[in-house]
């Protein structure tokens, strides 16, 4: 039973880093990728703030794209990682390390 848990909040915790790594990607690609004005030819004229306040234009489906990985992916990561964090506290499989418990003189 203990390594089912193991197993489990190891997997909880690989999709929350892959959730987090993809949802950083895509910021640093859209920041890096899209321009920064507006471009009706190619149906660039959807207005998306990325890196922390850096304004891009891309088309509906980049924009529907960067709102699904905003708003599920990070739901997920939370929920994932929150519970991975709350099965460790209960069940107290992965200790804290040794040197966390020495009291300082």
């Amino acid at each position: 039973m203990v390594n089912i848990r193991k197993i489990t909040i190891i997997l909880l915790c690989g999709i929350t880093l892959a959730v987090l790594v993809t949802a950083g990607g895509m910021e640093l690609y859209y920041s890096g990728y899209l321009p920064p004005m507006p471009d009706v030819q190619k149906g660039r004229i959807y207005r998306m703030v990325v890196q922390h306040g850096f304004i891009v234009y891309g088309t509906k489906q980049e924009f529907q794209r960067l709102r699904i990985v905003r708003d599920y992916f990070l739901l997920v990561a939370i929920i994932c990682g929150g519970t991975a964090g709350v099965l460790n506290v209960i069940y107290g499989d992965f200790p804290a390390s040794v040197s966390m418990n020495r009291r300082k003189p």
